[in-house]
């Protein structure tokens, strides 16, 4: 079924219970800041204890040592850490990661268990299990008579069938499915992966991706970046984001050469399988790659653009899911928006150009390059405060509040 607001529970009278949270990235990896997890974790601890157990260690890669794996095994070996926004993380150790491998798995498994039951001591008293990747189901004993969450926010399996062929991609989707079974509460990034998990679960919601206001609204410095896109000829088209599989890269060479008297300006972190695409595209003259910039600096990069670009692949899979975190940064900057098709964005109120193909993207670029006005990025940063971390996050804790008192965690 398909939860809605509900009324609000008496929170004095609900005694919040910890949360152990499964994942399998690096809690203060910079490149982690914006995304999901973040935001989301570093505000339900202000409320509550989070232990977030990282991306494991993998002990097989030290046949090629270096100082950033040595460093990486002792922050394994170490102490568990607490980070300034309250959060206490756990690195545990695992041999070699393998997804599908039966064999692979059971090493790791004798290697992470340890670890996780450290974790879960280090949590407290009857934690709420908290899940992002569905390939870490078989972690969860279910004797233990945990609450499982599961938030889902992207189509793993759709991710693993294009990257790795149609058996990891089976292997994936029986893991989403197994787990969202499982779970108490599935939370869900877009109404196109609701959709796909609502069949196996008991109780699924949609918390969209959001904007951290404090960053996106305040006024940005000048750096010296920003002096290099001041000096670029316009106009200037601008993607945020991460560089990989999901660009449509056919696209950004279109784009490329029909502004050729412009600026086409990427900025994100390049995936590896990326390169040699990104390549090509370094050649043309007008094409600037940034590569990964810190948060803080989006906002001043944001602002240079002309119009601000979603340039996606149009596979089903993904653009059933897809519901870009970048969609409420940009309106937050008042910027407009051209992007692949994708139909979750067609319920926010803010005038995004959602194109079905090549043409349709290059011809909204042009309208909207001469149609732009104040009043219309006054309505995008309005949209943008409507939809910040912290309503999310209430949202969230509403459901939390309620699992605890199922739970019998009255004062």
């Amino acid at each position: 079924m398909c939860i809605t607001r509900r009324a609000p529970i008496d929170a004095r009278r609900v005694m919040p219970r910890p949360i152990l949270c499964l994942s399998r990235s690096i809690w203060d990896d910079e490149r982690t800041t914006p995304r999901n997890r973040y935001q989301i974790l570093s505000r339900l601890a202000r409320r509550r204890h989070v232990t977030f157990v990282e991306r494991p260690f993998e002990c097989a890669t030290l046949a090629h040592p270096s100082r950033a794996k040595l460093a990486a095994l002792t922050i394994a070996l170490g102490r568990p850490r607490r980070h300034p926004e309250g959060v206490m993380t756990v690195r545990p150790l695992a041999w070699l990661q393998r997804d599908g491998d039966d064999r692979a798995w059971w090493l790791n498994d004798r290697l992470y268990r340890p670890w996780l039951r450290h974790a879960r001591a280090l949590a407290g008293d009857d934690p709420i299990v908290w899940i992002y990747d569905a390939r870490l189901i078989r972690c969860i004993d279910e004797s233990d008579n945990a609450t499982v969450v599961y938030h889902c926010t992207e189509d793993y399996g759709g991710i693993a069938r294009a990257g790795l062929g149609d058996r990891a991609g089976a292997w994936m989707e029986q893991c989403e499915i197994a787990l969202a079974r499982q779970a108490d509460w599935v939370f869900a990034v877009s109404d196109g992966i609701a959709e796909k998990l609502r069949p196996h679960s008991r109780a699924i919601q949609v918390i969209r991706n959001a904007v951290d206001l404090d960053i996106f609204r305040a006024p940005a410095p000048e750096t010296p970046v920003t002096r290099e896109l001041d000096a670029l000829p316009r106009p200037i088209l601008t993607y945020v984001g991460e560089i990989g599989f999901k660009i449509d890269f056919d696209l950004i060479g279109l784009l490329a050469d029909r502004f050729a008297a412009g600026s086409l300006v990427l900025i994100g972190p390049v995936d590896r399988g990326a390169t040699a695409r990104l390549d090509a595209l370094r050649a043309k003259p007008n094409v600037h790659v940034l590569g990964h910039r810190p948060v803080n600096e989006l906002p001043g990069l944001i602002d240079r653009a002309d119009v601000c670009l979603m340039p996606f692949i149009t596979d089903n899979w993904f653009s059933a899911a897809a519901q870009p975190l970048k969609t409420f940064e940009y309106l937050a900057r008042g910027k407009p928006i051209v992007a692949s098709w994708m139909p979750n964005l067609a319920t926010i109120d803010a005038d995004i150009a959602i194109c079905r193909g090549h043409a349709e993207f290059l011809e909204r670029c042009e309208a909207l390059l001469r149609m732009n006005s104040p009043m219309a990025s006054r309505r995008r940063i309005a949209a943008a405060e409507e939809n910040g971390w912290d309503e999310r996050v209430a949202a969230i804790e509403s459901v939390l509040e309620e699992l605890d008192q199922r739970r019998g965690r009255i004062a």
